[in-house]
C-alpha cells in the first residue's frame, strides 16, 4: 500500500513537471495581464463572412495567446437554465495576441452574439480569465473583471440582408500628390453607416469623412497618399448587416510632360539633376582655375598670341636703320 501511494505521488509530480503551464494554470497569476481598446470590426454579419475581435492585452510575462469566450445571453440578464443558449469556447490557429477572427458558417444561428470573457494565456504559462464585468455581476463570477460591453454583434440570415448599392465613384482615380481626397456615394443611408474597410482593413474615422445625400465617403488625401498604386477596394458597413463595394486606383503623380511617374522616380530625377548641376559647376571652376600653358606645337595659348605684331614691329625699324647707315652719304 505504501508503494502504491509513492507510487501515485511520484507520477503526479513528473506530471506537474513535464506541464508546468498545465499546473500554473490552477494558480493565480501573480503578474495578472490586464485588458482595454477592445472593438468589433462589423456590427452585423452573415454567412461567409469572418468578424475580427480586436483588443489590447498587456502582461508582465508578455502574452502568447487569447481566445474569447461567446454567448448568446445578454450578459445583463442572469442566466435562465431552460434557454438553450451555449456559452463557448473559440479556438483559432493564428495569432491571437492582437485580435480574433471568428468567421460565420451556416449552423450560427441568426440573433446577438456578446463576448462574456477573455482567456490569456501568458508567457510563463498562466491562464487568466477575464470576465465582462456585467457577464460577472449577473452571474455571480468572481475573478478579474474588464469592460467588454463593446464585443457583441448581430448575425444576419443571408435572405434578411439589405442590398446596397454603389451610385457614383465606382472605378474613380487618385492620383498622388492629389489635394483633393477621392469620393464614393453608397445608397444607404449615412446614418446606418457602421464602420468603411479599404482592402479588409477597417480604417480609423480620422481617415475618412461622412456626408448624408445616401452615403458620401471621402477618403482624405494624407491616407490615400499611404496606400500603394493600383487598385484597391472600399466597403461600406451599415448596421444592419448590409454594405456595398466599390473600387479605385491610385496612380503615380506626373511630370511636367503628363507622364506618369512613381515617387521613387521622382526622387531619383531630382537627385540626378541636382548631382547633375553640382558636376557643371565643379567643372567651370576648375577650368577657371587653369593657368595658360602652351600647346602640344608651341603656341602659346590665348593671352600670348598679341606679343607677335609687336616683334614684327621691332624688327621692321631694325631693318630700315641698317639700310640708311649703309646708303647715307658719308661726309667729304
Amino acid at each position: 500500500m505504501k508503494k502504491l501511494a509513492i507510487a501515485v505521488v511520484s507520477a503526479l509530480t513528473a506530471a506537474l513537471l513535464v506541464t508546468p503551464a498545465y499546473a500554473k494554470s490552477y494558480f493565480e497569476d501573480p503578474n495578472p495581464p490586464s485588458v482595454g481598446a477592445v472593438s468589433v470590426d462589423k456590427p452585423a454579419v452573415t454567412v461567409g463572412d469572418t468578424l475580427t475581435v480586436s483588443y489590447d492585452v498587456s502582461d508582465p510575462d508578455g502574452v502568447r495567446s487569447v481566445s474569447p469566450g461567446v454567448t448568446g445571453e445578454d450578459p445583463s440578464v442572469a442566466p435562465d437554465p431552460n434557454s438553450g443558449h451555449a456559452a463557448a469556447g473559440m479556438a483559432s490557429s493564428g495569432d491571437t495576441t492582437r485580435s480574433f477572427g471568428i468567421y460565420i458558417d451556416s449552423e450560427d444561428a441568426p440573433g446577438r452574439r456578446w463576448v462574456y470573457c477573455l482567456r490569456v494565456t501568458d508567457g510563463a504559462g498562466y491562464v487568466t480569465t477575464i470576465y465582462d464585468e456585467t457577464y460577472a455581476e449577473s452571474h455571480s463570477v468572481d475573478g478579474r473583471t474588464a469592460d467588454l460591453s463593446a464585443l457583441t454583434w448581430e448575425i444576419v440570415a443571408p435572405s434578411a440582408v439589405p442590398s446596397y448599392k454603389v451610385l457614383d465613384g465606382d472605378g474613380a482615380k487618385y492620383v498622388k500628390g492629389s489635394e483633393g481626397g477621392l469620393s464614393v456615394r453608397f445608397s444607404g443611408e449615412a446614418s446606418n453607416l457602421a464602420s468603411v474597410q479599404v482592402d479588409g482593413v477597417t480604417i480609423s474615422t480620422d481617415n475618412y469623412t461622412v456626408e448624408a445625400g445616401s452615403t458620401v465617403v471621402t477618403l482624405k488625401s494624407s491616407y490615400l497618399q499611404t496606400l500603394s498604386e493600383g487598385i484597391h477596394e472600399v466597403v461600406a458597413y451599415y448596421r444592419d448587416g448590409g454594405r456595398a463595394a466599390a473600387e479605385f486606383e491610385v496612380t503615380a503623380a506626373q511630370n511636367s510632360e503628363g507622364d506618369s511617374q512613381s515617387s521613387q522616380e521622382v526622387r531619383d530625377d531630382a537627385e540626378n539633376s541636382q548631382g547633375l548641376d553640382n558636376q557643371m559647376d565643379l567643372k567651370a571652376s576648375s577650368e577657371q582655375a587653369k593657368p595658360n600653358r602652351p600647346n602640344s606645337k608651341g603656341v602659346p595659348k590665348t593671352g600670348e598670341t598679341g606679343l607677335l605684331p609687336l616683334l614684327a614691329g621691332f624688327v621692321a625699324i631694325g631693318m630700315a636703320c641698317i639700310v640708311a647707315a649703309l646708303y647715307w652719304p658719308k661726309p667729304r
